[in-house]
């Protein structure tokens, strides 16, 4: 994945046979998110396995009032490392005023999930920025 950093965030998206598309998060936006990784980063440490970013701002057909969806991939189903990512994501409300709504779930989990082919994982996957 590439990331740009001009007038704005870009997040850049590998398609099918090499297109590449790029969307748009405010500078808001922005800080929130790397704010977000980073302070997961350090709670979680070894534990975070992979952010990704889904629905309308990685599609680009958000509003302005929509939320920041971010699938938080980790290493073990665990209610505590579940109320981390929470807590974290409050923090960026109250600070930031920028509402990420993460999903967390383990990375067998998400595996295991996506050998069923369920329908959220399939959503998720075919929109997903990497953060």
């Amino acid at each position: 994945m590439s990331l740009a950093f001009t007038q704005g965030f870009y997040l850049f998206l590998p398609l099918a046979y090499g297109t590449i598309i790029s969307m748009a998060l405010s500078t808001e936006e922005k800080s929130a998110l790397m704010q977000f990784k980073a302070d997961l980063e350090q709670a979680l440490g070894s534990q975070l396995i992979e952010l990704k970013l889904f629905g309308s701002k990685a599609r680009g057909d958000d509003q302005s009032d929509s939320d920041m969806d971010v699938l938080v991939i980790v290493a073990t189903d665990d209610w505590h490392i579940r109320d981390t990512v929470y807590d974290v994501a409050t923090d960026m409300l109250l600070q930031m005023d920028v509402c990420i709504s993460p999903k967390v779930i383990s990375k067998n989990r998400f595996d295991q999930l996506r050998k069923q082919g369920t329908s959220f994982i399939h959503n998720v996957s075919k929109d997903a920025i990497t953060v």
